[in-house]
């Protein structure tokens, strides 16, 4: 089973995460700040992160950092944030993330980019959120 770590300061987005990654059939930890998605990063392996940008302490561009010094730098990143502007997804994509989402986001979205980083996909949708890249 795939695993996902969660990383969101605010409970009803870790839950709607939880809740859209369980249905399709992935292991989802919950971390409700950046250190603690650090400690969960380093003991165990993940095959997706999915991370807000916006928290307090280590902000989401802090945990990446992070990540990239302990080594976990290729595990695919999913950014879910309200900055949806084009400096803020560019700034995104440079440091690390695999694929930006802006809240809210549609259920469907979150999980087509899920399965199309670590999950099974059909080639047609593998093409669709592709041109969305």
């Amino acid at each position: 089973m795939k695993r996902i770590l969660c990383i969101d300061d605010e409970e009803h987005m870790r839950n709607a995460i939880f809740r859209v990654c369980r249905r399709r059939g992935y292991e989802v930890v919950l971390a409700a700040d950046g250190a603690e998605g650090i400690v969960h990063a380093k003991s165990s392996r993940f095959d997706l992160i999915i991370l807000d940008i916006l928290m307090p302490g280590l902000n989401g561009y802090d945990v990446l950092a992070r990540l990239d010094e302990l080594g976990l730098g290729e595990t695919p990143i999913i950014l879910v944030t309200g900055k949806d502007g084009d400096r803020e997804v560019l700034e995104g994509y440079r440091r690390g993330a695999s694929y930006y989402l802006t809240k809210p986001f549609k259920q469907e979205t979150l999980a087509a980019a899920v399965d199309y980083l670590v999950g099974e996909i059909s080639a047609e949708d593998r093409r669709a959120l592709e041109l969305q890249l």
